[in-house]
């Protein structure tokens, strides 16, 4: 399961209501808020890719200026729960400030 959630700036001139509309369209989206020309949308998809095709497609939508990734989970990958940052995280030893997070799902889109 993957979950995002993204702002959706849209032109000043648009259309509102059909821009929710299309984005509604999408089963996995939901929104949360309205206002100043932003709209945040919240996805929960199966994995990474679906959640990239969607994010593709309200890029599309007419009357959108752009579309920003705010927040981004993702446990599809199995292969995590037998990684060594599950260790890591969950070591009370190791502390927080010597943690460095680069995550970054760019390199999929």
């Amino acid at each position: 399961m993957s979950l995002s959630s993204v702002v959706v700036e849209i032109h000043k001139n648009s259309n509102e209501d059909r821009i929710k509309k299309d984005i509604l369209k999408f089963k996995e989206c939901e929104i949360a808020l309205v206002k100043d020309f932003k709209i945040i949308v919240l996805i929960e998809t199966i994995d990474v890719d679906a959640q990239i095709v969607i994010f593709k497609e309200l890029e599309k939508i007419d009357g959108v200026k752009n579309v920003y990734l705010s927040y981004f989970y993702d446990d599809s990958d199995a292969s995590l729960n037998d990684c060594f940052i599950n260790d890591i995280l969950n070591n009370d030893k190791i502390d927080a400030k010597n943690i460095i997070y680069n995550g970054n799902v760019n390199y999929k889109i």
